[in-house]
Order: structure tokens, then sequence, then C-alpha cells
């Protein structure tokens, strides 16, 4: 998240960050939860040579409950 708003300064960067930010202390202030990971599954389309040409990104906010399920919330970007 810090690498996708590394072109935004000051209070711009500020806001963008405000939801991660939050979304991030949910997670570890949650004492029901642990081992909390944020996972980006791709990040760029990648080029002619390897003709992939996907354009949806998956993105998960995971944690593990005290029983051990995987918990969290799914999201995806979409670069056309």
């Amino acid at each position: 998240v810090l690498h996708d708003c590394s072109c935004y300064e000051g209070q711009e960067k500020d806001e963008y960050l405000k939801p991660w930010r939050k979304l991030i202390k949910w997670f570890n202030e949650n004492e029901l939860l642990h081992g909390a990971a944020f996972v980006m599954i791709g990040d760029n389309p990648l080029d002619d040579e390897f003709k992939n040409s996907g354009c949806v990104f998956p993105r998960l906010a995971l944690a593990v409950t005290a029983a051990g399920s995987l918990v969290g919330i799914c999201s995806h970007v979409v670069h056309t």
C-alpha cells in the first residue's frame, strides 16, 4: 500500500492512507484475531512477452481466529 501511494505527498498521502490505517488498527486491536496480513495478488498486467493481459487483481485483508479459521475481507483493483 505504501508503494502504491508513493506518488502522493503531504496531506494527500495522509488522506489516501487513512482508511488503510483504520483497517490495520481494527485487525490489530481485535483480540479474537491474530496473524493479520494484507495480500496483493498481482499489480500490473504483464507485458506482451508474457502474454498475460490480466487486469483484475485481488486484494485480501486476512487474519486467523483462535479456532484456526481464516477470516477477512476481499476486494480487487482493475487496471485498464
